[in-house]
């Protein structure tokens, strides 16, 4: 075999691992280990998986910079654990999809538009009110191996969902009559 040989080998192996990787569908079971392993990385290295820790030291930062916030942040947004673990998965997601050849900038209809924007509004009051985020909440729970994660995560599965949408709106009236008790009254605002 001559080295012209060899290299169009080499090629047509790394192109089939390449194929491989970023076009054909992975099975489900691979993509759950692959994830779990770097939950339970993530949480042994600094702290558990999450998105919303890293986006509020980077809104703070640029608050503090725009004098909003007259405290001086205490991490640096670059150094920072959570900032580091976000900025990975940001840039994680963008990679894989460059690679797979999947990125394009698409609009959606304009009903998808305003649906997903209300729906990316209340999974943000969520996570504000929750103190987390979907991710944290869901691989966190899975890496510190928790016997409570299913019942929390997979809540509508075992009440149905016409029930966990009037449970979630009553946890919300009483997270509302809790905050808006005045102290100094005692009476509600």
């Amino acid at each position: 075999m001559n080295r012209t040989d060899e290299k169009s080998v080499l090629f047509a192996i790394l192109n089939d691992a390449y194929a491989k990787i970023f076009f054909k569908n992975w099975p489900v079971w691979l993509g759950g280990l692959l994830i779990g392993i770097t939950s339970v990385i993530t949480f042994a290295w600094a702290r558990p998986w999450g998105v919303i820790g890293g986006l509020r030291e980077w809104f703070d930062w640029l608050f503090y910079s725009l004098g909003i916030y007259s405290t001086h942040p205490y991490y640096s947004p670059h150094l920072s654990s959570a900032s580091v673990l976000t900025f990975g998965l940001l840039w994680g997601a963008f990679a894989s999809g460059l690679l797979s050849k999947q990125f394009a900038v698409r609009t959606p209809p304009p009903f998808e538009l305003v649906r997903s924007a209300i729906g990316g509004t209340l999974m943000g009051i969520g996570a504000a009110m929750a103190m987390g985020c979907n991710v944290g909440g869901f691989f966190s729970a899975a890496s510190a191996l928790t016997s409570l994660m299913g019942k929390e995560v997979f809540l509508p599965s075992y009440i149905s969902y016409h029930w966990s949408v009037i449970l979630i709106v009553g946890i919300m009236l009483a997270y509302y009559v809790i905050t808006s008790w005045n102290e100094k009254t005692g009476a509600f605002i």
